[in-house]
């Protein structure tokens, strides 16, 4: 049966016991070559920093909104497997605050300066959302949904976000970054090569944030290190600031052939801060109220729950099995989509309702 709590040891999010910082310490920079390593770790007043100023203008620049409201799954494995429902879960009550402890705990990821996990998360620490519920269950047995409201605001990762030469110089200067932090993987190795720097320098800044870039994926990743930590804390707090929520970062996604074009993405969502701590210690986000809402699903959740519920269970469910369908043959084949859409349990009118919640998504 069930149990009311779930492993953090089990998936997506990779929300693990978190390591506890480590303290890194200066070394001298050189400013004619500006090849020595600053400590990322180095403090910084941020409130008053120029650096954290000028990203959070770079970020307002790119900010944008959902357009409708929109719905993203997170599958997870449910403690005590699928066969049966735990009478626990049957309460409206209970399901909700289980849910919303869930979500406040993976997405708590971000916000947590403790959590330095890069294994296995691509666009930094968050609760992963994928926009589809079939193309990440090999994740877990059960699908965490959300439903996001029109106007909630993020940005996108899917081009890299352009730093104005100010931030990167602010950054460098205030020692929130080592100027070799600007530089991609490759381009340090081809330094240490050409001798251009040394294997001390080169170790201590293999995880680049390649800022020359701009912000990807990849600075969002190893951000988390605690070498980066005021790059981290930066970052943070430009989020607050903006009411960020989300990112959005090339992935994988199943929307294809149900959808006109289909996204190739996924989403972090972070919540907001929040200082409370879970029951193993690490930090939790805030998680938003209605309008958001809160489920899942998985085989034994049908029909247990209120008739709105079961109706999202429903819809998962029969989505999760069509795309599974779709995938078998060719994407690009309306009149073959058509006929399994035609012969699945959705009616047209769920069809219009999955592609309107699905995310930029059109009719074929």
């Amino acid at each position: 049966m069930f149990k009311p709590f779930f492993s953090l040891s089990s998936l997506y999010s990779l929300n693990a016991i978190y390591s506890k910082s480590v303290k890194t310490f200066s070394k001298a920079l050189s400013v004619t070559l500006a090849l020595s390593t600053i400590s990322a770790g180095q403090a910084f007043a941020q409130s008053g920093s120029t650096a954290q100023q000028l990203l959070e203008r770079d970020l307002k620049a790119v900010v944008r909104t959902f357009q409708r409201d929109t719905r993203f799954y997170h599958y997870f494995y449910m403690a005590g497997g699928t066969t049966n429902l735990d009478p626990w879960f049957l309460k409206y009550e209970n399901r909700q605050n289980w849910l919303r402890g869930l979500f406040e705990s993976r997405a708590g990821a971000f916000w947590d300066l403790n959590n330095h996990v890069t294994d296995k998360v691509n666009a930094g620490p968050g609760m992963y959302m994928a926009l589809d519920p079939n193309s990440t269950t090999e994740y877990g047995d059960t699908a965490a949904i959300l439903d996001v409201p029109k106007g909630t605001r993020f940005i996108t990762t899917v081009n890299p976000i352009k730093l104005g030469s100010d931030t990167i110089k602010a950054m460098i200067s205030e020692g929130m970054i080592s100027p070799l932090q600007v530089h991609s993987a490759a381009t340090l190795a081809q330094m240490l090569k050409d001798k251009k720097i040394s294997a001390v320098d080169y170790q201590n800044n293999k995880e680049s944030l390649e800022l020359n870039n701009g912000l990807t994926m990849v600075a969002l990743k190893f951000a988390v290190l605690p070498k980066h930590r005021s790059f981290r804390e930066a970052l943070q707090k430009s989020f607050e600031n903006l009411n960020l929520m989300f990112v959005e970062y090339g992935y994988k996604s199943h929307q294809r052939g149900f959808c006109k074009q289909g996204r190739v993405t996924a989403f972090v969502f972070t919540g907001t801060r929040s200082n409370e701590k879970d029951q193993w210690g690490n930090i939790k986000a805030n998680i938003p109220g209605a309008p958001f809402k809160y489920a899942f699903a998985n085989d034994s959740t049908i029909g247990k729950f209120s008739s709105e519920e079961n109706e999202t269970v429903r819809l998962t469910l029969e989505f999760r099995s069509v795309l599974r369908q779709i995938r078998k043959v060719n994407l690009f084949d309306k009149a073959t989509v058509d006929g399994i859409l035609k012969q699945s349990a959705l009616s047209s009118s769920d069809v219009a309702a999955l592609r309107s919640l699905s995310f930029r998504c059109e009719a074929p």
